[in-house]
């Protein structure tokens, strides 16, 4: 995952349902499902209709692959902002930052804690500058 502020950002604004998801996924891979058997017989050698494709077993496998990537997606987000929360030295910035963590929108932080919208969207753009800049030097350190 190439790594950018955009990135940091989003991550931080999508991390209050990542963990949801997370979990319906893993549900949903660990779960076999009965119906994807192949056709056998006289079945399996009849004319399909046109369009219509009847691989249950592949599309199956498809699906699990897609949802299998789309996980690992979620964790890396998820990691990189667990990585990076310690890089946030600032009370005031960590407040926000916990803030933005539980899915709070600017508005509901800058009302909880008695902060203009412009304060918090300068502290928010601190945040996302101290965490990236944080990942650039952990990628130093480990190359």
């Amino acid at each position: 995952m190439i790594i950018n502020k955009n990135n940091v950002e989003q991550a931080l604004r999508d991390y209050h349902w990542m963990p949801k998801e997370i979990e319906r996924i893993k549900k949903r891979l660990e779960e076999m499902d009965t119906s994807v058997t192949a056709m056998y017989g006289i079945e399996a050698s009849l004319p399909k209709p046109k369009g219509v494709h009847t691989d249950k077993v592949g599309n199956a496998v498809i699906r699990n692959e897609k949802q299998h990537r789309y996980l690992k997606k979620l964790q890396a987000k998820m990691k990189l902002v667990e990585d990076n929360i310690d890089s946030i030295e600032d009370d005031r910035e960590k407040a926000v930052l916990f803030c933005m963590l539980d899915g709070m929108t600017q508005v509901s932080i800058s009302l909880h804690l008695g902060l203009s919208e412009a304060k918090v969207s300068k502290i928010k753009y601190s945040i996302v500058n101290r965490m990236y800049e944080n990942v650039k030097e952990l990628k130093k350190v480990k190359v």
